[in-house]
């Protein structure tokens, strides 16, 4: 893997990072999101299913449920509005 490669995947890891942490995301419902749970116009990320040692399910309170995307998360990387 070059260097180029790697500074992109750690870019994307910290991305996926901030995400499950503003949204308060559990790893399985992180790992089973998909770029349609995700409405950038509204702000707003669906939870719609988890992921169980490969198993796809619904989440742990058995229902879906929207988060508002906070600022900090929808804002272009290097953006001032992502400083906390």
């Amino acid at each position: 893997m070059n260097v180029l490669s790697k500074i992109l995947r750690y870019a994307v890891e910290i991305e996926l990072l901030l995400v499950a942490a503003e949204a308060g995301l559990r790893l399985g419902e992180l790992l089973a999101l998909e770029w349609t749970d995700i409405d950038f116009k509204n702000r707003l990320l669906t939870v719609m299913r988890n992921d169980w040692r490969g198993s796809i399910g619904t989440p742990k309170s058995g229902r879906d449920r929207k988060i508002p995307l906070t600022t900090r998360v929808t804002a272009p990387p290097g953006d001032s509005s992502r400083q906390g």
